[in-house]
């Protein structure tokens, strides 16, 4: 009776093993399927493109140009298990046409010791770069920013380019905005309010419940013409279209950090486009790379299940009906 006590016993934390972690993938959430939910005008096998209209003309020097920039997310240097993946990143993309390149957020690991390498790494670069901070970009006693709160705006062919930083590390899932870069993220969205516009962040401003968002820029944002958000923390893929009733689509990037999961997919980033077509037109492109392999990533490829999830989904279907049998010889004996 005890062996059989002790079989049902253990079918079922496999069952609830199954149930706990397989369902959750890498990140956060079950893996969204990509093709489904992307809102553009082209899904080529690797590579995502729609059109933008510009009130205001490209000048002839900007027509048929192509302006690249390289966008990553969550480095986290100074993190136990980082192996260099910042540094094999920078060097796959000196080997890619680009032209400038943002990291969004999470730079280093809770703390400013390792500040110091991660610019030097970046500063390998061919090219200039820029930052925001995430919400481990704090120190984790005094919870004060390890770099300065930076944040921008930049004009690429005729589309408004903004990046936001997070200002306070103990919101370790929220956006969190000051009130003179929230003042400067109105009046920039004002100015330029005919321009399309890519808003750049750490966090996704609608999921994660993201701090006062609907009293920071709530409906309001619909008045400006924001056409897509682009966000990290979450390292794994996922694009989905006006988030909540929102008229932005929303593009989750995975990390150039690998957690060491099995199976996540990560080390990865995208090169962001902006291509000059006519005086009123530009195309705007995601492409996908891998930094381990130097290869660019197919659509499909995209957060395949990793492996502890399959393993843990076997476990689930398997041992369910088993201990129900089980349960059920025994209740007949």
């Amino acid at each position: 009776m005890n062996i059989k006590n002790g079989f049902i016993g253990l079918f079922g934390l496999l069952c609830l093993f199954g149930f706990l972690f397989g369902g959750v993938q890498v990140g956060y959430g079950l893996v969204d399927d990509f093709n489904d939910n992307a809102s553009v005008d082209d899904i080529e096998d690797y590579r995502l493109s729609f059109e933008v209209s510009l009130m205001d003309e490209l000048s002839e020097n900007q027509i048929g140009t192509e302006i690249s920039w390289w966008i990553a997310a969550d480095t986290h240097l100074g993190h136990t298990n980082y192996q260099g993946e910042l540094q094999t990143a920078v060097e796959d993309i000196n080997t890619v046409p680009t032209d400038y390149a943002v990291i969004l957020g999470d730079l280093v690991h809770d703390g400013s010791s390792y500040v110091a390498e991660f610019d030097e790494t970046m500063n390998k670069l061919d090219h200039n770069w820029s930052y925001i901070l995430g919400n481990h970009d704090f120190d984790s006693e005094t919870n004060e920013p390890v770099k300065e709160v930076n944040y921008f705006s930049e004009i690429v062919n005729g589309v408004q380019v903004i990046g936001i930083s997070d200002e306070d590390g103990d919101q370790k899932d929220k956006t969190v905005v000051g009130p003179e870069q929230d003042q400067w993220l109105r009046e920039t969205l004002e100015e330029n309010s005919s321009k399309p516009t890519i808003i750049m962040s750490h966090h996704c401003p609608i999921d994660r419940e993201v701090t006062s968002f609907e009293d920071w820029l709530g409906e309001e944002i619909d008045e400006y013409n924001v056409v897509l958000w682009i966000s990290g923390h979450a390292h794994k893929w996922d694009y989905q279209e006006d988030i909540d009733g929102f008229d932005f689509d929303r593009l989750k990037i995975t990390s150039i950090y690998h957690w060491g999961w099995g199976g996540a997919q990560e080390e990865q980033s995208i090169i962001l486009s902006f291509e000059g077509v006519d005086e009123n037109t530009s195309m705007v492109h995601v492409d996908f790379r891998d930094h381990n392999t130097g290869e660019w990533l197919h659509i499909d490829d995209l957060n395949p299940p990793n492996l502890p999830f399959v393993i843990a989904m076997i476990i689930a279907i398997t041992s369910i009906p088993i201990a129900i049998l089980t349960l059920h010889a025994r209740s007949n004996r």
